[in-house]
């Protein structure tokens, strides 16, 4: 797998797949990669020669624009890699780098429902409010505020995917209900 980091450098990529009349093969991510894009990204690679996966990791900034070659960078928020399928085995989710999980956490008048979790590195939780009157503002209970989801609508949902590893303490202002985030 190779990272690209450039506009140009992936239009040349691609170019030279072409040329080769390799197929290519397109997936679109917004960042959190779990089991349905690994599929995905399988499947690309065992129909086409080529595939390119795109991994949006800051939906804002590539709303805000740019009008920078780079699709990389910070202000971009944008990662591109590239996989020759005809030059790497193929991926399965053992050997994948990044192997997100999505975890749920329920809301509910008397608490959170799991109260403690354990997840890894690069997983992410979303908390699903299933109280249909009642909104819940999560945060961490101190600073430095490492949960800030902010409002969850009656009947909505919030996430948060955790790269560092540590004990995460959240709660909800609303109604003083507390949950922990263990991250191996």
């Amino acid at each position: 797998m190779i990272i690209v980091r450039s506009i140009k450098e992936m239009k040349n990529r691609v170019l030279k797949a072409r040329k080769k009349n390799k197929k290519i093969g397109f997936v679109p991510t917004m960042g959190a990669l779990h089991e349905g894009h690994m599929s995905l990204i399988r499947r690309a690679i065992k129909e086409c020669g080529f595939v390119v996966v795109l991994i949006v990791v800051g939906v804002f900034a590539i709303l805000r624009g740019s009008d920078s070659e780079s699709a990389g960078d910070a202000d971009s928020g944008v990662i591109v890699a590239v996989s020759d399928a005809g030059n790497d085995r193929d991926v399965s989710a053992s050997e994948t780098p990044i192997q997100s999980k999505t975890h749920t956490v329920e809301i509910f008048l008397y608490g959170f429902e799991p109260p403690e979790l354990t997840i890894n590195k690069g997983d992410t939780v979303v908390w699903k409010n299933r109280m249909p009157s009642t909104f819940h503002t999560l945060i961490s209970p101190q600073p430095p505020r490492e949960i800030d989801i902010g409002r969850i609508d009656p009947m909505g949902e919030g996430s948060h995917t955790f790269e560092e590893e540590g004990e995460f303490r959240y709660l909800s202002v609303t109604i003083e209900i507390f949950g922990t985030i263990t991250v191996a």
